[in-house]
């Protein structure tokens, strides 16, 4: 990703789920959808796939191939890791006591792109440049 790349939206695993669920959240997701850019963290690849075997859910390949066709693929890199363990730390330390790592990755892609993160976590409510479905 080159330093200067710039995205409107970055959606978390939250969002994937709310979108491919149809669910009141997932529509308020499909408008952010339209945003000129819109990321996802590789990170929350790995979130979903995960949810999708322990759930034994079958649509992986086409659920995998919209989020590829409509967003861009998000790399975290040295940056982002070393913001992600500072900001778990200071999460936890403002009263989001389960914040995790791969919050806090996802959170600092977000941040490096200076894209608004579309969630419903309730680790982000309140936090700084999210937009929190509910």
């Amino acid at each position: 990703m080159s330093p200067e790349a710039r995205f409107d939206r970055v959606l978390d695993s939250f969002a994937w789920v709310e979108y491919f669920r149809g669910t009141d959240a997932g529509r308020i997701v499909a408008e952010e959808l339209e945003a000129p850019a819109v990321g996802t963290p590789l990170v929350v690849i790995a979130e979903l796939r995960d949810k999708y075997v322990r759930e034994r859910v079958a649509d992986w390949p086409r659920d995998l191939a919209f989020i590829k066709e409509t967003t861009t693929l998000l790399p975290e890199d040295e940056e982002i890791a070393v913001r992600a363990g500072e900001t778990k730390n200071r999460m936890r330390s403002e009263g989001r006591r389960d914040f995790g790592l791969i919050d806090g990755i996802i959170y600092e892609t977000a941040r490096s792109v200076d894209a608004l993160l579309v969630t419903g976590d309730p680790h982000f409510r309140d936090a700084r440049g999210v937009r929190f479905i509910e």
